[in-house]
């Protein structure tokens, strides 16, 4: 009876490390696998045999565990010369590696296992070109650029995509363009993390942080279905309105890469909608959406 069950992990933090190494363990059970703010846990050779396992690793905004070991190789030629004196020479060595850039892989580099769940604040910027005027001709140009003032959170999946891909068959031209594997792969690097910026925020680690912003996203897909009449969670689709108001606005004066950039991440997040699929085919799927929302609903008045 045990065996004809699924067999779900997960894990946070240290926890979402040894949950995956757990799953390795047990990937002829077939485990399907969440973890939050996983560090990286097993060099890229290894990952690559782990591949039959399902995994959706959450990262949250700049969360900084996730960045961490550093993607280059820590094992080295000056341990196996020199043995222990030669992992502290190495361990400097890998730190001077990082320090020069990460632009190269150093032998068999740590990666990361799995599909990317990212919650990433979008952000929108506008440029634009300002002149000293003097007569009888203008004297001088500077570009400047600022950032404006909305922004979004969004709950990106970039698995849905290959997903709406693969399903979507004779309508697959109206897909949107911008979804191509080319595209997504320069976005969510395999085995790596997105381009969160430097601002990497210790506050985004915590299970207090992750939690809330996936219970308020759930109850927000849940009023989009129609399944409760009472409003739950509104907060973050009002804010993404408002950030692809901002977008029609300015686009002539934001960055062309940037632009393109947030379109992606707006057709991903669109996507979202997908995921409560599996659990609407159920029969007892509508109620126990039905339940959640009224369940989460009361966690955030009594908050």
């Amino acid at each position: 009876m045990i065996r004809a069950r699924n067999l779900f992990v997960c894990g946070h933090s240290l926890g979402g490390a040894l949950a995956l190494i757990y799953s390795a363990a047990l990937k002829s059970e077939k485990p399907l696998l969440y973890t939050y703010g996983m560090p990286r846990t097993f060099t890229k050779a290894a990952v690559q045999q782990l591949s039959e396992i399902t995994h959706f690793r959450h990262v949250n905004d700049n969360d900084p565990v996730p960045a961490v070991p550093p993607e280059v190789s820590l094992d080295n030629a000056l341990y196996n010369l020199w043995g222990p004196l030669g992992k502290t020479l190495g361990m400097l060595w890998s730190v001077g590696e990082l320090l020069a850039y990460q632009a190269m892989s150093w032998g068999d580099c740590f990666w990361h296992h799995g599909n990317p769940v990212v919650f990433l604040t979008a952000t929108q910027s506008r440029e634009w070109q300002e002149c000293k005027t003097s007569l009888p001709v203008p004297a001088g140009c500077i570009n400047l650029k600022r950032l404006l003032p909305i922004k979004a959170k969004l709950y990106l999946v970039p698995s849905f995509s290959d997903q709406e891909m693969q399903t979507a068959g004779r309508k697959q031209k109206e897909f949107r363009k911008s979804l191509t594997a080319s595209k997504l792969e320069e976005i969510f690097p395999d085995g790596q993390n997105p381009d969160r910026g430097v601002d990497l925020t210790f506050g985004d680690h915590f299970m207090t942080s992750y939690m809330p912003y996936m219970n308020n996203k759930l109850l927000e897909l849940i009023d989009n279905e129609g399944l409760v009449e009472k409003r739950n969670f509104t907060e973050h689709l009002y804010n993404v309105d408002r950030f692809k108001e901002q977008m029609l606005v300015h686009k002539d004066e934001i960055p062309e890469k940037e632009y393109e950039r947030n379109e992606i991440f707006l057709d991903i997040e669109g996507l979202l909608k997908a995921s409560l699929s599996p659990t609407l085919s159920e029969s007892y799927g509508n109620d126990a959406l039905v339940r959640f929302a009224i369940y989460g609903d009361e966690v955030i008045e009594n908050a």
